[in-house]
């Protein structure tokens, strides 16, 4: 595989195969996603999603 990763397109159900440098990171401010975009029809898919570590405070004992 060397470094290649496979994923089918949420919109035209192809299978594809990407290479990390293919990928971009989008900054949202509380999260953060990798996504590559399809070689067969230009959409772009999501290969992950991360959440601020911080952005569920109300959820923390600490904090009553």
């Amino acid at each position: 595989m060397d470094g290649q990763n496979n994923k089918r397109c949420s919109k035209c159900k192809e299978h594809f195969v990407y290479k990390p440098e293919e990928t971009k990171w989008i900054e949202y401010g509380t999260y953060s996603s990798k996504i590559v975009s399809c070689p067969f029809c230009g959409c772009v898919n999501i290969i992950k999603n991360i959440e601020s570590k911080g952005l569920y405070v109300n959820n923390d004992e600490r904090y009553y």
